[in-house]
């Protein structure tokens, strides 16, 4: 079974409620006297608080209480009314701060002494605190909660000012006089940061003189270094001139005979050209002479009216430009469409180009590429006076 402190939790509960009613029953009692009435009636039986009745009762006094933290114990002072409220104080005291054995008893006794109703919510101040806790006091008279004690920051201060005022509510005024103070080095901690701050100078001693030292021995390597890099340079220097002169005595040698090879072979490459060009031009003029004996001479296809088809006479005509074309592939035909008066003028060009395309046609299936023949529509597209050689298409080779 669960325990606390060596109680089983029924027990504890028990305990609990009996401490409620028992701070009830001092909570109604000093309304009594407040209001100068009559005794309310009180529990009774084993462990019922002894109450004075109200005419032998001592003057009412506020609530009077100080907690102060004291390592990890809670020390309680301030006035009860009675060894009631004292065992009542303290077991709250105890159940919130983790046990009797870290809870300090300073209370007196003191008749009329009040009961502070926020007792039996003890542990939730406790808890609102939060560690550190050292040195921290909390001191209550009446409705008048005042902290001290000590914090290393502004915003700690402040978070327990806000937890008192939160745990207290607004029916009390809280003044928070802790005092912040920013903790400073202990004296081990000094002695260990001065034994560093001369073993950090022992050690910056040593490296600038290792510095120095490596600095000198680097200035005279620097200096051998450069020394013999200048002997080597001029060394170098004095070579590399001698094979300069060496180089341009082979250059202009060089030089001179490769021009004598140019002139040469510019002379003999003039030569090789002009025969070249006399044999092309003996050639262009034989080509010349064969192709013009070779050339078709123009012709016409004629055509009837409003007809644009061909026959196999005009097929006959067109033969010889396939033939020749054929062998000559650097040279085309060139076909022109005409037509006569009768007609509109558009109509009667549309016929001409229909009329150059069928023959183009005819052209290419007698085996001439289509790419071998252009259609060139003329300036003018009427073929004449006479309609009967006005309808037709002139083929000549370009």
């Amino acid at each position: 079974m669960d325990t606390i402190n060596g109680r089983t939790l029924a027990e504890v509960r028990r305990y609990d409620l009996f401490k409620l009613l028992v701070a009830l029953a001092l909570f109604i009692n000093w309304l009594f006297f407040c209001s100068g009435g009559q005794e309310p009636p009180m529990p009774t039986g084993a462990g019922a608080p002894t109450v004075q009745p109200a005419s032998a009762a001592a003057e009412v006094r506020p609530v009077q209480l100080r907690l102060a933290w004291v390592g990890d114990r809670l020390r309680l002072g301030g006035e009860v009314a009675d060894e009631t409220a004292r065992a009542a104080l303290v077991d709250a005291a105890a159940n919130a701060n983790g046990g009797r054995d870290r809870v300090i008893d300073a209370l007196r006794l003191a008749p009329g002494a009040s009961v502070a109703p926020w007792i039996g919510r003890l542990d939730e101040l406790v808890r609102g605190a939060r560690p550190p806790l050292e040195g921290l006091e909390l001191q209550v008279a009446g409705r008048h909660v005042t902290l001290v004690g000590r914090v290393d920051s502004d915003a700690e201060k402040a978070r327990r000012g806000d937890a008192a005022a939160s745990f207290f509510g607004r029916d009390h005024r809280i003044e928070n006089r802790i005092e912040v103070v920013v903790p400073g080095p202990t004296p081990a901690e000094l002695a260990a940061l001065k034994a560093a701050a001369e073993k950090a100078a022992a050690e910056k001693a040593a490296a600038e003189k290792a510095a120095a030292e490596k600095a000198a021995a680097e200035k005279a390597a620097a200096e051998k270094a450069a020394a013999e890099k200048a002997a080597a340079e001029k060394a170098a220097a004095e070579k590399a001139a001698a094979e300069k002169a060496a180089a341009e005595k082979a250059a202009a040698e060089k030089a001179a005979a490769e021009k004598a090879a140019a002139e040469k072979a510019a002379a003999e490459k003039a030569a090789a050209e002009k025969a070249a060009a006399e044999k092309a031009a003996r050639e262009a003029q034989a080509r010349t002479a064969a192709l013009s004996a070779l050339v078709p001479p123009p012709v016409s296809i004629f055509f009837a009216d409003n007809v644009w088809g061909t026959d196999a006479a005009d097929a006959e005509k067109l033969r010889p430009f396939v033939r020749y074309l054929q062998s000559y592939p650097e040279r085309r035909v060139v076909l022109s469409g005409f037509h006569s008066r009768s007609g509109s003028v558009e109509a009667n060009r549309r016929l001409a180009k229909r009329r150059a395309e069928s023959v183009r046609d005819t052209m290419v299936s007698l085996g001439l590429p289509a790419d071998r023949i252009e259609l060139s529509a003329p300036a003018q597209t009427l073929g004449g006076e006479r309609d009967r050689t006005a309808r037709r298409v002139d083929v000549s080779i370009r």
